[in-house]
């Protein structure tokens, strides 16, 4: 039913033709990892693809309404921070969308 629903926001004056507003115009993913969203999103493959995996991951799909509806930003970029390590230094992997997700999601 997406591309009826991408049909039917665009002839209502909206731009749907990048995955930022599809996902915004069909999927509630609040308190949902950023990130994990786009995997999600991105998941080939397998019976049920990207609604499986985003049901499975705590979103609820849905039809957006227009009013406000705002493009769903992708993630940030990974990155590598040096931490302390005994009397040395190594660097590990960041999320910077960490920071974003409530402590109880």
């Amino acid at each position: 039913m997406l591309p009826a629903l991408a049909a039917a926001a665009s002839l209502a004056g909206r731009n749907t033709d990048r995955d930022e507003h599809l996902i915004a115009l069909s999927v509630d993913a609040t308190n949902c990892h950023r990130r994990r969203v786009w995997e999600c999103w991105q998941t080939e493959g397998t019976r049920t693809g990207r609604w499986g995996a985003l049901l499975a991951l705590g979103a609820t799909i849905r039809a957006a309404g227009l009013e406000g509806l705002e493009p769903y930003a992708r993630p940030r970029p990974m990155e590598i921070r040096q931490v302390r390590h005994g009397i040395g230094i190594r660097q590990v992997s960041y999320d910077p969308e960490d920071e974003l997700v409530p402590a109880d999601a």
